[in-house]
């Protein structure tokens, strides 16, 4: 199924659902790694990252930079927190 990008100021309007590799340890590890370097893209350059969320109408993905990154969630720019549990993938830039 085909993302459909959106603002990060719309991810309230959507219900997130856990992605389906959510529960894989290997996958979890990937996606903490990925988090932390899109941070540190963040906080250097401002960099953004292409984030990819699962709904339960189907994928939906945000640009945007990556303002930290802890155990549980990854919070953007304008202070949104997303726990790991809702992340497909990330795609550096």
């Amino acid at each position: 199924m085909t993302q459909i990008l959106i603002p990060k100021e719309q991810l309230g309007a959507h219900q997130l659902t856990p992605s389906s590799q959510s529960s894989n340890s290997s996958f979890l590890s990937k996606l903490k790694e990925d988090l932390y370097r899109a941070m540190l893209i963040g906080n250097s350059s401002q960099g953004k990252v292409k984030i990819e969320l699962q709904t339960v109408n189907g994928p939906i993905a945000v640009e945007t930079t990556v303002w930290a990154s802890t155990e549980s969630c990854v919070t953007l720019k304008g202070g949104i927190n997303i726990p790991y549990k809702f992340i497909n993938d990330v795609f550096l830039y």
